[in-house]
């Protein structure tokens, strides 16, 4: 089976308002879609980010990148992208090279496993077909009443996990945010905070200690991720679990993360991973140091990567942001992703929101 021929497609989709964190604002999402065939199959990858000119960058690289594929065996997946990987080694192993690495990766092993008639999470060793998820939200930008209410119909539809943004400049107004949705929402919901790197060693500290009572699952990304020795004080001198991983790029970027004992939860993004082919790479690794992965958005790909990792936890799941984007997508229900015997990824890109939302 020959890859035969590609295509790339960029789809813009504006939030009805914009989301903030503690170091961003969003507007909308920029898709940047790659759909490869070989023997009449097609292999769906996607990547995104936030801004048309990035996403351009990015489409670029696709181009890039697949040039020279055309007549290579689809089964050559790990081959392929080794060979990739050292393409881009001159201008850099991190952002959009590896952003259009891992598109084409995942569509190659959509490819692969129609091809074979299973599905992904069976192709990789299933350990699991049921993945729970935590619905993300909460973002600084909402008022109280929005964030108590997005809470409250969480807890409604079945979610057993909610995640909220945290890192304004005063730690105080999101210590008063928790206890809040505790107040509100009680204790039976887990509660994860994430503050995008915004704080210092001391905020993200003096924050963890000040929220003790109230039970939170993990403190995600509390400073510069970066800063190895920082995290590694934070994450010894606060009550909760610490997880990150998000923004570094393939293995390089988490062995040092493994090494200096920096985190309890490691968040592997498929996208920065570099495709499916990484992502099992690094929980692999992080399973060898009994650390456990929980998975950074692509929930309609990373559920079958976490079905198949042994360490593998909660998959992220943002609602409404990709649920227009597939068709044939799994369904979130009671908080879980319950993954199909369809082969491949299980999903296909919607012809309405191409017609809708294509630039």
């Amino acid at each position: 089976m020959k890859i035969e021929r590609f295509e790339v497609l960029n789809l813009s989709m504006p939030f009805d308002r914009p989301l903030t964190t503690g170091i961003h604002q969003f507007l909308g999402l920029e898709n940047v879609v790659i759909k490869i065939h070989a023997e009449g199959v097609t292999g769906l990858g996607y990547a995104f980010c936030f801004d048309h000119h990035q996403a351009n960058a990015i489409t670029s690289m696709v181009h890039s990148l697949m040039e020279g594929l055309i007549g290579r065996e689809v089964s050559n997946i790990r081959g392929i992208w080794n060979e990739l990987w050292w393409k881009i080694s001159f201008i850099g192993q991190a952002g959009p090279p590896v952003m259009a690495l891992a598109a084409i990766d995942t569509a190659l092993w959509d490819l692969f496993s129609k091809k074979q008639g299973v599905p992904l999470y069976k192709m990789l060793g299933a350990v699991r077909d049921e993945v729970p998820v935590y619905a993300t939200g909460g973002w600084i930008s909402y008022s109280n009443e929005d964030l108590v209410n997005e809470a409250a119909k969480y807890v409604e539809q079945g979610h057993t996990h909610y995640k909220i943004k945290v890192g304004q400049k005063d730690w105080r107004a999101d210590v008063e945010r928790v206890k809040l949705l505790r107040d509100e929402i009680g204790y039976n919901l887990g509660i994860m905070v994430d503050s995008n790197q915004a704080w210092t060693v001391q905020e993200a500290i003096r924050f963890g200690k000040a929220t003790e009572e109230y039970d939170l699952y993990w403190f995600e990304e509390p400073i510069n991720i970066h800063d190895l020795e920082g995290t590694k004080r934070v994450a010894e001198s606060i009550p909760q679990q610490l997880a990150t991983g998000e923004t570094v790029y393939a293995r390089p970027g988490f062995k040092p993360l493994i090494e200096n004992g920096v985190a309890d939860v490691l968040m592997p993004d498929l996208m920065r991973c570099g495709g499916p082919t990484e992502f099992m790479q690094i929980a692999s690794l992080a399973d060898s140091f009994n650390i456990a992965v929980s998975s950074h958005t692509f929930t309609e790909v990373s559920a079958h990567l976490m079905a198949a990792a042994p360490n593998g936890t909660l998959a992220e799941y943002i609602p409404g942001w990709w649920e227009e984007l597939f068709d044939g997508a799994p369904a979130v229900k009671n908080g879980k992703i319950r993954l199909s015997n369809t082969p491949g990824l299980g999903f296909v890109l919607s012809e309405e929101a191409l017609q809708k939302y294509r630039r």
